[in-house]
């Protein structure tokens, strides 16, 4: 904002950035990644996902729909992403944005598949916050795995959620990781 006071802004989120350090994280090898298809007996294809999604109140863009196809189990999910049409001019990010939030949505597929998380038509689950956000290496390619797991289940009728994300390039390389990523559930009228 310019021409304006600091005092007047309203922060939303704040973070701290970091040079990555640390061991180099777990690939997922295509033997283990059909391991986690095989456990996720669900399948829901990207379009048929996103009319879920749609009917719950998840009303997303183009740009923000690069679920191609989406496995789920119990408390866990691993979807196969790819940019939609209306990403190529998405230039000079490290890591676009639709992408990202394609696999913040995976987390919906983890929670809804959990006995303790009543996914309820007129509730959506927002993500309210996450731990750690680790860019490993810029997206390359036109294929992308993501794997989430929920972590815990918060409140009576699953009011939160905890989980974590990773995703994958096509040779099974991390390329990012959400840790601890705090989904809640909000009524859709409240959002709207």
């Amino acid at each position: 904002k310019t021409g304006t006071r600091r005092d007047d802004w309203v922060v939303h989120a704040d973070g701290d950035i970091a040079p990555l350090d640390g061991p180099e994280a777990t690939p997922l090898p295509p033997q283990e990644r059909m391991a986690i298809i095989d456990r996720c007996s669900q399948v829901i294809a990207g379009d048929d996902y996103y009319q879920l999604m749609w009917d719950v109140g998840y009303h997303l863009g183009t740009s923000f729909r690069w679920i191609d196809q989406l496995w789920r189990g119990k408390g866990e999910v691993i979807c196969r992403l790819r940019p939609p049409a209306s990403s190529a001019a998405e230039d000079g990010y490290r890591i676009f944005p639709g992408l990202l939030d394609s696999c913040f949505q995976t987390m919906v597929g983890a929670a809804q598949a959990l006995d303790s998380v009543d996914v309820d038509t007129q509730d959506i689950y927002v993500p309210i916050g996450l731990d750690r956000l680790v860019l490993r290496r810029v997206p390359q390619g036109q294929h992308w795995w993501c794997h989430g797991s929920a972590r815990s289940v918060d409140g009576l009728l699953g009011e939160t959620f905890t989980g974590d994300l990773r995703l994958y390039d096509e040779t099974g390389e991390v390329i990012a990781e959400v840790l601890g990523l705090q989904s809640m559930r909000a009524p859709r009228k409240a959002l709207l």
